[in-house]
């Protein structure tokens, strides 16, 4: 037999009414009280929000948790779901939770209770979003707001103690419900003293204009196709058969230096922070898109980059953006980008524009080349010089049994490699040219030793950096070293020249520098 009850839900009564501090804590004690009960007998609730907590009558003091349905049994090491594997709410839900993981414990249900106060306090839960993929990644990767950021007169004892139950990891939130109760109690004299706080947009702080160095970060994101699941902080409670398996996606994402979370939706995260320049993270990115989608082709993803602070990776802008380009992906496969990354990749890389967006199509070799200025090759000139030592170095190496090496050094944007396309355009128009293999250094490379031979090979196999394959590679490599087979071995460097670059002024007479070890 159960009680007839009378009242209406937590989440009904806040839209409609503002409990004062006193209320907020005594309420949420006597909730704490109740799951530290179940707690107690190994029984995790997993799904603690406001529309679990039905408050009986008109005031705030006589609160019921309900819906213990989704509830999990601790049976010593032993793990047992009462009904279906659903994981909680994604407004309220722990990390732990929002990564899908099965093995959470009564410290789940902890970090829901600081969510529950958080929002009696403030009128707002701590993550919010329009997608369910949205909320799981800023629970994961966004530190939670402050909750002296969001209400006026919050005691420095309450303003910690909500920050404590919402801490990332579970060790270092409290143990249990009752262990929360205490703590409450502990505050709510020192809460006492405080004025009630108020919900309106004019009770907050202002917000400083800045406070911290700001910084680029991109997300990479993957969602299975054709989902139509609610979407926001409020969705239904999630189950464990959405969570995708991932542990390919995660070497991949590592391996470009990324922050990488499967999420409890079926989606995935990846989060890289700047390491040069904007341009590098955009490459970085897009390159990290494209070798995940040739792991999963099935599924749409997106790409989004934005600015955060150097202290942590406030996703949550970015995040709302690159959710809104998956719901736009409209096909398995599809790579959609922000137009920051399309402005940034667009030199290096194919994109394509449709009604729905901009597309990530593959990546493609840049020739070596002169720039356009108007549309036609601008003419290189004051480098004649520079030509004529690259050229009796060359002859040099034809003439003699070694092969040399020369080094071309120089600021940024004095025309380093202007000057070696025009002599390689002086070699491929001699009367007989030579077998040139160009390779070009990255960036983003900086960190794989064979990046550039990787970049020759390619470009002597006419062998694009999308379409590698190991019987075209095998094929182009048959015919290049045909030659070698036929006796024509290749000579390999004993000598090496460097040049420095001067000034480019029409009255510069400072010496070129070379040297030959």
């Amino acid at each position: 037999v159960l009680d007839w009850l009378e009242g209406e839900t937590l989440a009904q009564r806040l839209a409609h009414a503002v409990p004062t501090m006193e209320a907020a804590l005594a309420m949420v004690v006597k909730v704490a009280r109740a799951l530290g009960h179940a707690h107690e007998r190994g029984v995790v609730h997993r799904d603690v929000k406001p529309s679990n907590i039905f408050l009986v009558g008109s005031g705030w003091d006589d609160p019921r948790v309900l819906d213990f349905g989704v509830a999990r049994v601790l049976m010593g090491t032993k793990l047992m779901t009462r009904s279906g594997t659903a994981l909680g709410t994604p407004a309220y839900m722990a990390p732990e939770q929002a990564r899908g993981r099965r093995e959470v414990d009564a410290r789940a249900d902890a970090y829901a209770l600081g969510c529950l106060l958080f929002e009696c306090l403030s009128g707002q839960p701590p993550f919010e979003g329009e997608d369910v993929m949205a909320v799981l990644a800023k629970v994961l990767f966004d530190d939670p707001p402050r909750l002296s950021t969001k209400a006026r007169a919050v005691p420095e004892a309450l303003d910690d103690l909500v920050a404590h139950l919402m801490q990332k990891d579970p060790a270092l939130r409290p143990a249990n419900g009752d262990e929360v109760a205490d703590l409450l109690l502990a505050v709510a004299e020192d809460a006492a003293k405080h004025e009630d706080v108020l919900h309106l947009p004019s009770s907050r702080p202002p917000r400083p204009l800045t406070t911290r160095e700001q910084k680029l970060v991109a997300v990479v994101a993957a969602t299975p196709s054709g989902s139509d699941a609610p979407r926001g902080e409020h969705a239904p409670t999630l189950a464990t058969e959405a969570v995708m398996t991932s542990h390919d996606f995660a070497s991949e994402a590592a391996s470009f230096g990324a922050r990488f979370a499967p999420l409890a939706d079926g989606s995935c995260i990846a989060v890289l922070e700047g390491i040069g320049s904007a341009t590098d993270l955009a490459l970085r990115a897009a390159r990290c898109g494209l070798a995940l989608r040739a792991r999963r082709p099935e599924l749409p993803l997106a790409i989004a980059m934005g600015r955060a602070t150097a202290e942590r990776v406030p996703v949550g802008e970015v995040i709302d953006r690159v959710a809104l380009l998956l719901r736009r992906s409209g096909s398995a496969g599809a790579i959609r980008i922000d137009e920051l990354v399309s402005g940034l990749i667009d030199v290096r890389f194919d994109v394509t524009t449709d009604a729905r967006g901009i597309s990530l199509e593959r990546e493609r070799d840049t020739p070596l080349g002169p720039r356009l200025l108007l549309g036609r090759p601008s003419p290189c000139v004051g480098r004649a010089r520079e030509l004529r030592m690259l050229g009796a170095l060359y002859e040099e190496c034809v003439s003699e049994p070694a092969a040399s090496l020369a080094v071309v050094t120089g600021a940024a944007g004095m025309g380093k490699t202007r000057l070696v396309s025009e002599w390689l355009a002086k070699l491929e128009s001699s009367e007989t040219p030579p077998a040139i293999w160009l390779g070009r250094g990255d960036p983003i490379a900086a960190g794989s030793p064979h990046a550039l031979v990787g970049s020759a090979l390619r470009s002597v196999l006419g062998v694009g950096v999308s379409d590698a394959g190991e019987r075209r590679f095998k094929h182009a490599w048959s015919d290049t070293t045909s030659g070698a087979k036929r006796g024509e071995s290749p000579r390999f460097s004993a000598r090496s020249s460097t040049f420095r670059f001067p000034p480019m002024t029409a009255s510069s007479s400072e010496p070129h520098e070379a040297t030959q070890p």
